[in-house]
């Protein structure tokens, strides 16, 4: 097993910490309660500080997910995001000065990514006078809620990204489970906020999680938990309403086993029978749960389809019109009250112009054949797979739902396919075996 180190406590001084675990029950009957109770509190302290980057981290990837819902223990004037987001940067600050995380160095993507923000910032002066409120709010969120998430994956080691995987598995199980009891239907998530999108996106990122957790994980026990946890976020993405999420998030779980299972027919077969009969289920159980999804097939698709259609129509003729210029940063809103189009490569290209599209094109083609390379050198069978699904799956969702300033997950897996292409490879399990021993004088 490899050795637990931990950022801030000198290893060297670890044993000389414990000594008094073992002689406090020396010294006092109730002394064996009080070694257990420090022995739990020094673990807990040592994990903390091991992992509490990784623990903030995975609090803020989930919190737009769980903040308007009754799981959310803060004050509703205060936002769980922004505050879990500070704590976050408080401990990574630390870990950089402590040496545990290390600056990353520029790659040309970040060149790009640097272009892009800044048009973004520039195209804020170039808003509609009527729509200067939103693209402010636009503004801040995507400079600091958003834009950061880019470069924190190129923080994280390899450990690092483990830890957060299995914690992301198993705190997202119990979330998802949560708010499947804590939402009545799609109009209580409404109600709470219009969060039922954040969930569902939320809730796909989970199930991914949990999918590949179960796949690699060896204990039966722990092999049930994460099939539970995929099929319960499964069933709470289509709980949501969500037709983006209740289409690419079963996408992207199918196309993942399909790939994992292609050389053991029955585990195929075993899954899409799995996948057909939770949906079949949950179906027949809740059939309200995929009423918005099911107009797709009918002739009156519902008023948010034909909205779209609208909203595609004018976004492409004020883009022919603005093609090179763009129509400013937010400057949608002054032309639709669903102040943006509903798919991000529309969105970009209509408010920053040409220069806008092409440095967030090049950005997301540079991560696109990053993540080819990693897929075709066999990445979804490692430990990085989560990571490389969920950047699918945030991709498709996006061109769906969200506008620039809710580009969190995005942009923050977008950076784990570029960080994850940086590292060398998980190494092989180490096989010892008498013709890899070179022969010596003394072993013949």
């Amino acid at each position: 097993m490899k050795p637990l180190k931990s950022s801030v406590i000198d290893e060297r001084l670890l044993p000389v910490m414990l000594v008094p675990l073992f002689l406090l029950p020396l010294l006092h009957p109730m002394g064996l309660v009080l070694s257990i109770a420090l022995a739990l509190i020094l673990v807990l302290a040592e994990t903390g500080i091991r992992e509490g980057g990784v623990l903030l981290l995975m609090m803020t990837l989930l919190a737009s997910t769980i903040k308007t819902s009754p799981l959310n223990i803060i004050p509703d004037f205060l936002d769980l995001t922004v505050i879990s987001f500070a704590l976050f940067l408080g401990v990574a600050v630390v870990y950089v000065l402590f040496k545990r995380w290390t600056i990353p160095r520029p790659i040309l993507l970040d060149v790009l990514f640097a272009l892009f923000i800044l048009i973004v910032g520039l195209q804020y002066f170039h808003a509609p006078h009527g729509a200067k409120v939103y693209a402010l709010f636009k503004l801040t969120r995507f400079l600091f809620l958003a834009a950061p998430f880019y470069i924190i994956p190129r923080l994280l080691a390899r450990e690092d990204f483990d830890a957060l995987s299995r914690w992301m598995a198993i705190v997202g199980s119990v979330v998802c489970v949560g708010l499947f009891l804590a939402f009545p239907d799609l109009q209580s998530m409404k109600a709470s906020g219009s969060s039922y999108l954040t969930i569902a996106a939320g809730a796909g990122v989970v199930m991914l999680f949990c999918a590949v957790r179960f796949v690699r994980e060896d204990r039966l026990l722990w092999r049930l938990f994460f099939l539970v946890g995929m099929m319960g976020a499964l069933i709470l993405v289509f709980k949501t309403n969500s037709r983006g999420g209740q289409l690419f998030a079963p996408l992207v779980l199918s196309l993942y086993l399909m790939y994992v299972f292609r050389h053991k027919r029955l585990l195929v077969v075993f899954a899409a029978v799995l996948l057909v009969t939770v949906t079949l289920v949950t179906y027949a159980m809740y059939p309200d749960f995929f009423e918005r999804f099911l107009l797709i097939f009918k002739r009156h698709k519902g008023s948010s389809i034909s909205t779209r259609f609208v909203m595609y129509r004018v976004a492409w003729n004020l883009l022919t019109e603005r093609f090179f210029t763009g129509i400013g940063l937010g400057g949608f809103s002054a032309y639709h009250f669903l102040l943006y189009p509903h798919n991000l490569f529309l969105e970009i290209f209509l408010e920053h112009g040409l220069f806008g599209g092409l440095a967030f094109c090049g950005v997301l083609a540079g991560a696109g054949l990053r993540w080819v390379r990693q897929a075709a050198a066999g990445a979804l069978n490692s430990s990085g797979a989560p990571y490389l699904l969920s950047a699918l799956f945030i991709f498709l969702f996006q061109m769906t739902s969200f506008g620039l300033e809710s580009t969190r997950l995005f942009f923050f897996f977008l950076g784990c396919v570029i960080s994850l292409s940086l590292m060398p490879g998980e190494d092989p399990p180490e096989k010892v075996s008498y013709q890899q021993i070179p022969s010596t004088p003394d072993n013949p």
